[in-house]
């Protein structure tokens, strides 16, 4: 995350992918950390407490998109918070691995704060490296202390904890895992527990610390004029420092986002372009004659879509049918912002018609809502999570449409079509364009649709 930010800083980069994966594939490397007194003996990392023993080796991946901020406000991005700044350094000569220098971590810390312009005692918690080692923890908790106490009010201590005591050290994808729980903390307003801490690492002068362990759930410090904001370390047991400062995007004084409000964290609204073959584009002006250069205008504009479709999938029939019950969740959450939503042309309705179809994975366990409005949209997720076993997945099929020839036509044939889909309507001015062109401005449209003035008969 360090190298991604300061590329992007620096104009070399537009966007960057930053994160992390670990997988145990190798019981060697398990041996070999065991034998060096790494691990935990009873499974668990208790980080901060006095049963510390080592740490708990886990799985997982994580992944960030990073751009420049003024960017994804631009281009409507879902952002769910701000890097202030990132430092790194490296602890030099010290007395073996698994020995963390104090001071190097205190100043990589110190180094972040003045990139990032913040006074230490704003921050309101420390994502903390925490491996939960009888050596690295006092040490670690010194350093935060030190970097992080300055101006503090004894009344405010900084919130720590560390997400090693959930899930274990993720290695090589530990760090991006604190950004992520640290993120998703200050969108919740709520710190999750941080596990295991009963009895205080005696070797510490609690007292004296300026900290507080998240030992239990705990909200997040609410500031009327200043977002949430935190740090994350992560410390390589090579003797690599490093250490962000995040801070809540989109978050008010009047709390963090999310608490006890079902927030979701939202793009801004954006326009999407349909996408359609060059072949259907009307014709440029100047190819067609001057008194047939632009189409009769249509009586009305594009009419809002009457019925709407949402598109389900799942690897299986029990979790397509629990993704129905998630959309009945979400949309229970939302029981004020669409208590209007009297039709499928509702913006909310719409984008999440839309997301689930070009946004979303789509498995080979399917199922599709169409609905009309929202008592229709409910009636038919309920059905689904109330269905039993399905028939299972099926072939993809190819599909055709066949339309037929002379004498079915009627006058308004297509009009429904052309005010509510975009792509037939594209098609249509293109077939009228090129007739304009071909037969002195009369327009196939007024004809179809029996417009006062058509120039001849349908039939």
């Amino acid at each position: 995350m360090h190298q991604a930010v300061t590329r992007l800083e620096r104009g070399e980069s537009e966007l960057a992918l930053a994160g992390g994966v670990h997988t145990m594939l190798s019981g060697r490397l398990l041996e070999l950390r065991a034998n060096a007194g790494m691990l935990s003996p009873d499974g668990r990392c208790a980080t901060f407490d006095a049963a510390a023993t080592g740490y708990v080796r886990g799985e997982g991946c994580g992944i960030v998109v990073l751009k420049r901020l003024d960017e994804p406000e631009a281009d409507g991005d879902r952002i769910w918070g701000v890097i202030r700044s990132t430092a790194l350094n490296q602890d030099g000569a010290s007395p073996g691995l698994t020995v963390p220098s104090r001071p190097a971590q205190e100043k990589c810390i110190e180094a972040a704060l003045a990139r990032a312009g913040i006074e230490p005692a704003r921050v309101d918690y420390l994502e903390a490296h925490g491996t939960g080692t009888p050596v690295g923890d006092p040490i670690e908790l010194e350093a935060t202390a030190a970097a992080y106490g300055r101006g503090r009010d004894p009344e405010r201590p900084l919130l720590i904890g560390s997400v090693k005591t959930n899930i274990g050290h993720l290695e090589s994808a530990a760090g991006v895992a604190g950004v992520i729980k640290t993120i998703l903390a200050m969108k919740h307003g709520v710190i999750p527990r941080h596990l295991h801490f009963r009895t205080p690492n005696p070797d510490m002068d609690w007292d004296r610390l300026p900290l507080r362990v998240t030992a239990e759930p705990t909200p997040w410090p609410v500031s009327d004029d200043q977002p949430p904001t935190a740090g994350v370390s992560g410390f390589g047991w090579s003797g690599t420092n490093a250490h962000v400062v995040l801070e809540g995007y989109g978050i008010s004084g009047a709390g963090p986002a999310g608490a006890g409000t079902g927030h979701w964290a939202a793009g801004a609204a954006r326009a999407v372009a349909v996408s359609m073959p060059e072949s259907v584009v009307p014709p440029a002006a100047e190819s067609v004659p001057e008194s047939a250069a632009q189409p009769p205008a249509p009586q009305d504009g594009p009419g809002p879509r009457e019925t709407r479709f949402l598109a389900l999938s799942g690897r299986s029939d029990a979790a397509l049918r629990d993704l129905a019950g998630q959309y009945l969740s979400w949309l229970d959450e939302r029981a004020g912002e669409l208590a209007s939503a009297d039709a499928a042309a509702d913006p909310l309705l719409s984008d999440m018609a839309w997301t689930a179809g070009t946004g979303r994975s789509h498995f080979d366990h399917r199922a599709g809502v169409v609905f009309r409005d929202l008592e229709s949209l409910r009636e038919g997720l309920r059905a689904l999570v109330e269905t039993d076993e399905g028939d299972g997945p099926r072939s993809a099929a190819k599909v055709a449409f066949a339309y037929t020839g002379q004498a079915s036509q009627w006058v308004g044939m297509g009009e429904t079509l052309y005010r509510s889909e975009p792509v037939a309507r594209a098609v249509l001015e293109r077939c009228d364009a090129l007739l304009r062109e071909d037969r002195d401005g009369a327009s196939l449209l007024d004809v179809m649709f029996g417009r006062p003035g058509a120039a001849g008969d349908l039939d």
